[in-house]
């Protein structure tokens, strides 16, 4: 596994009739994240929805990783 990566985002999407992505919105990307919020993202970086349990699970590993804006981001996510 590498501990880098060029971008990451938590995003609110909508998705089409055959579950595919149309539009996501990023509040809060990030450029170059730090190698610990790269292994803290490790698990859930596919692309997929997350659900509450998902989205506590990362707010918890990216407050660990020292990122608090994303974990707070991901708080409010899941929120929703």
């Amino acid at each position: 596994m590498t501990d880098c990566a060029f971008a990451f985002g938590l995003g609110v999407g909508t998705h089409n009739s055959k579950g595919q992505w149309l539009e996501v919105f990023y509040p809060q990307p990030l450029l170059a994240p730090s190698p610990a919020v790269v292994t803290a993202v490790a698990d859930c970086a596919t692309g997929s929805s997350l659900d509450n349990a998902q989205l506590q699970a990362l707010q918890a590993a990216l407050k660990a990783a020292g990122d608090t804006e994303q974990a707070e981001l991901a708080g409010r996510l899941r929120d929703c």
